[in-house]
């Protein structure tokens, strides 16, 4: 039921907001499963999101500095963020990730990011005076692994993207 008034409220806050001549708009969510074992958080801060056209140009889609408890995300959705676009093809997303931080058995860790960039390839198409909503749901079961020496690694693998 949460996840239908989210959807909803999402939906009027697109229909709010006027859209720019000539653009199509991207609206992001971001949604979790429920993790296996003693995790009991898994806190991602995102400094932006770019988008990455066919022709080739990254573009900034967001530069809003967010957190996100991901096991707060269990069936329901957030949004990631919201902008106006060129109209056409886009082949990956960038999430800028500031950090990563996992509770498991009650102690909080700091799980690496390599780069601290997570690139998403899926195609996507932006249409002129169209909105295109994507999911970007954080698997923090197979997100977030325990090495063998005791460290968190966040692998972006886990992320799956689909639209809405």
């Amino acid at each position: 039921m949460k996840i239908i008034v989210l959807l909803i409220a999402a939906l009027l806050l697109l229909g709010c907001t006027e859209m720019a001549p000539g653009k199509g708009r991207l609206s992001m969510l971001i949604t979790d499963a429920k993790p296996s074992g003693n995790i009991t958080s898994v806190i991602v801060t995102i400094s932006g999101v770019e988008v990455h056209s066919a022709g080739g140009n990254w573009s900034v889609f967001s530069n809003e500095n967010k957190s996100y408890d991901l096991l707060e995300l269990q069936g329901e959705t957030d949004v990631l963020g919201e902008n106006d676009l060129d109209p056409g093809n886009y082949t990956q997303i960038r999430l800028n990730v500031n950090s990563v931080k996992v509770t498991d058995g009650g102690v909080e860790y700091d799980a690496s990011v390599p780069s601290e960039k997570i690139e998403l390839v899926h195609p996507f198409s932006i249409e002129e005076e169209e909105t295109t909503t994507l999911v970007l749901d954080f698997e923090a079961d197979k997100l977030v692994v325990k090495t063998g020496a005791g460290a968190y690694l966040v692998k972006p693998a886990a992320i799956k993207v689909s639209e809405d």
